[in-house]
């Protein structure tokens, strides 16, 4: 499998938690975006939604303490 590289990873995962971090409001644009930013997490780490890709992006990005090989 194809894995986005680290600081792609993390520039992903970083714009989609601000997003989500946002007050609900008007903003389509934004619901938009962080939809887009979904997809692409979820391509970027070959899962199925965001949450299991924002699980797998964690594991994948190196300081995060949930590194795979750790254990």
């Amino acid at each position: 499998m194809l894995v986005a590289h680290p600081v792609v990873l993390y520039m992903l995962v970083e714009r989609y938690e601000s997003l989500c971090a946002r007050p609900a409001g008007e903003d389509d644009q934004a619901g938009r975006h962080r939809d887009d930013l979904a997809v692409a997490l979820c391509a970027a780490t070959g899962t199925p939604d965001v949450e299991a890709a924002l699980r797998a992006a964690r594991r994948l990005l190196p300081g995060t303490g949930e590194e795979a090989g750790g254990s």
